[in-house]
């Protein structure tokens, strides 16, 4: 039986010369051209272009092993805390950190503009930030950096700074105080213990009548000369430098009259 022709069986078969291609009259048979003669038909010059995308991507294939290069992913959160008009944070690397090192992280308060955290080397490693007023609500957000970009950020979250209450010394321990001659009594005193700050100064009184004296800077073994009449009353404080502390509690000690016939005043 005979075959039924399709119009594809009627196609003349594709070569050079059907594209309306000739080799090189110069002799270079790589370096075909156009005849100048033929009309190239639509289906000639799309195969043409086809034959050279093919050849293209066989002389330069597209790499598999292509990388994208990335930004790190967020920092990851160990602790925050808030303080006094600020608050310490400590962060983790980012578990991904890009297609680079991670060079530099910055926070944000309240979503507003970033600012410098530190470099790669603050994390695991507790950072004070300063914060404007106490009594304020900020939400912290922390990204990191490499030589892309900066990366996604972490929400670390919101922190209440307050300020400490006021904490004071207790009194200082009178171990005597005695006069050891006319008008001059030898007292010995030793520091209370804190638990911050330093205790830096001491001042005593010898009656509600006297202003405090503030000239002891140690304790141990301290001389005041002075002629108010005995027996009075000695008050003694401690003094701690700590930004919020002070004068502390008041230790009292009766100093007897030991020389009666020692001219004192009232």
């Amino acid at each position: 039986m005979r075959r039924k022709s399709t119009i594809l069986d009627l196609q003349p078969p594709l070569t050079l010369d059907t594209l309306g291609i000739i080799p090189d009259p110069l002799g270079d048979p790589m370096r075909p051209y156009a005849k100048p003669s033929s009309a190239m038909s639509f289906k000639a010059v799309f195969a043409l272009l086809a034959a050279i995308v093919a050849a293209s991507l066989a002389l330069s294939p597209l790499s598999a092993t292509a990388v994208v290069r990335r930004a790190p992913s967020a920092p990851v959160l160990q602790s925050i805390t808030a303080g006094d008009k600020s608050f310490t944070i400590t962060i983790s690397a980012p578990v991904d950190p890009g297609t680079a090192a991670v060079t530099q992280y910055a926070y944000s308060l309240n979503a507003g503009s970033w600012s410098t955290l530190g470099a790669a080397s603050i994390a695991g490693t507790p950072k004070v930030v300063t914060v404007p007023k106490n009594d304020v609500d900020y939400s912290v957000q922390v990204r990191a950096k490499n030589s892309v970009g900066w990366g996604a950020v972490l929400d670390a979250g919101v922190v209440h700074p307050v300020q400490p209450p006021f904490i004071y010394p207790g009194a200082p321990t009178i171990v005597s105080a005695y006069d050891f001659g006319c008008h001059f009594t030898r007292i010995e005193i030793v520091a209370p213990a804190v638990t911050f700050g330093k205790i830096t100064r001491y001042r005593f009184r010898l009656s509600e009548k006297h202003p405090w004296n503030n000239s002891w800077t140690a304790d141990g073994v301290k001389v005041i000369h002075d002629a108010f009449k005995r027996p009075f009353t000695l008050k003694v404080q401690a003094f701690n430098n700590a930004k919020y502390s002070g004068w502390g509690d008041t230790a009292e000690v009766l100093v007897e009259n030991r020389y009666p016939n020692c001219p004192f005043y009232e």
